[in-house]
C-alpha cells in the first residue's frame, strides 16, 4: 500500500518463521537491497520519494535458514492532491486557441485536461496527452470547436 511518501508492506505469516527479511528495489525483478529484518509481518517504508516506484520482496527466516523470496509488490507512493493545485489553473486566450496552465504541478501526479459540451451529461472527453507533474509549471493548449455553442473545460488531477 502506496502513501505520501510511505509504502506500507504486509504479508501472511509462514508457518515456522522467527523473522522476515524485507528487501526493495529500483528495478523489477532484481537488485533488491535488504532494508530491514522484522519480527512482525509487516513493514512500514517512509525512506521512499513520492513518484518513484519501488519494487519489494519478503523471505522468511528460522533456524533452518531462509525461504525463497516472496512473490514482488510494486508500490509508487504520491502526494496528496493539494488545494494549490485544485485551486491554480490559469486560463489565456490567443485567437483560436486556449491555454491552461497548472502553474504549481506536483511530481507523480497525472494531469489530464478534459473538455465537454454539456454540464448537465458530463461525457467528459480528453484534450491531447497526461502529463506528469514535474514540480513546475504544466500548459495545456485547446483548440476552440466553432461548432460547439459552449465549451467546458477542466484539468484532471490523478495522485
Amino acid at each position: 500500500m502506496a502513501g505520501n511518501a510511505l509504502v506500507s508492506l504486509s504479508w501472511t505469516a509462514s508457518s515456522g518463521a522467527t523473522s522476515y527479511k524485507v528487501q526493495r528495489s529500483g528495478t523489477s525483478g532484481s537488485g533488491y537491497a535488504i532494508l530491514a529484518t522484522t519480527m512482525g509481518s509487516s513493514y512500514s517504508d517512509n525512506n521512499v520519494v513520492n513518484g518513484t516506484t519501488y519494487f519489494y520482496v519478503v523471505s522468511a527466516l528460522n533456524a533452518g535458514g531462509e525461504s525463497a523470496i516472496s512473490q514482488q509488490a510494486t508500490a509508487r507512493p504520491t502526494a496528496p492532491i493539494s488545494a494549490q493545485e485544485l485551486n491554480s489553473s490559469g486560463l489565456s486566450i490567443s485567437g483560436s486557441t486556449a491555454t491552461l496552465t497548472v502553474p504549481a504541478s506536483v511530481i507523480g501526479h497525472t494531469y489530464q485536461l478534459q473538455y465537454t459540451d454539456n454540464l448537465a451529461t458530463g461525457g467528459w472527453q480528453n484534450v491531447g496527452t497526461a502529463q506528469v507533474g514535474t514540480a513546475g509549471s504544466l500548459q495545456f493548449t485547446a483548440v476552440f470547436d466553432s461548432s460547439a455553442p459552449k465549451r467546458f473545460y477542466r484539468i484532471m488531477i490523478q495522485p
